[in-house]
């Protein structure tokens, strides 16, 4: 068996690798490493960690990132041999997403969505590394009076989700739990992708998804 890891920063990941045998084959893959961004408070947790996540990534076999840039920074915060890391970029196959035009616009009917107002999409986790409240944020403040639907798909702590529907204006369309059909009819229903997270989070998929259904 081989044990697959990830995000040396993640205190599960630490407690599986201390419940390994000394023998176990096993490999952790890293997300993204943002060695600039966060609060000064999210620096000095994440400085305190550091030997915990350096103990980590000499416990695997081999250290998996998602890309050259990546492999940089790891190489920048941790001591690690560059043969023990590997470029797997993340990947989607494109046929997978093929949506019909008319589960396009069945997803529109089923969720009030008009196809003849420019839709704005966002695909991802409702927490503060995704920046969501930006989005929200930036079309309030220079877009008020535009006529835009914006599309937020994911899911995330109660509370916080709660903040970002009070801040949304009507224009906003919260959807969570989305079956993969779903999902991919939205991509093909927007006309636009955003992207807010941080600087350091490799290669989301999202990009893959949304860069497949062409969307800018």
């Amino acid at each position: 068996d081989i044990y697959h890891f990830h995000d040396p920063y993640l205190l599960p990941t630490l407690e599986g690798i201390l419940s390994l045998d000394s023998d176990a084959t096993s490999v952790i893959t890293v997300h993204g490493i943002d060695i600039s961004g966060g609060s000064r408070l999210i620096k000095i947790l994440n400085r305190a960690y550091r030997p915990l996540a350096q103990y980590v990534l000499d416990s695997v076999d081999k250290i998996i990132v998602l890309g050259e840039h990546e492999r940089v920074n790891v190489h920048s915060i941790f001591d690690v041999c560059d043969s023990d890391i590997s470029v797997i970029p993340n990947a989607i196959h494109p046929e997978e997403y093929d949506v019909p035009p008319e589960a396009v616009e069945e997803f529109r009917q089923s969720y009030g969505i008009s196809p003849s107002i420019p839709t704005i999409l966002y695909v991802g986790r409702f927490v503060d590394v995704k920046q969501p409240d930006l989005l929200i944020e930036a079309l309030n403040d220079y877009r008020p009076d535009e006529l835009w639907q914006v599309v937020m798909v994911g899911t995330g702590d109660e509370s916080y989700v709660s903040s970002l529907q009070e801040s949304a204006d009507d224009r906003f369309i919260f959807l969570s739990n989305l079956v993969f059909e779903e999902l991919k009819a939205a991509y093909h229903a927007a006309d636009v992708f955003t992207f807010l997270g941080s600087t350091g989070e490799g290669l989301p998929t999202v990009l893959l998804e949304a860069m497949n259904a062409r969307l800018p």
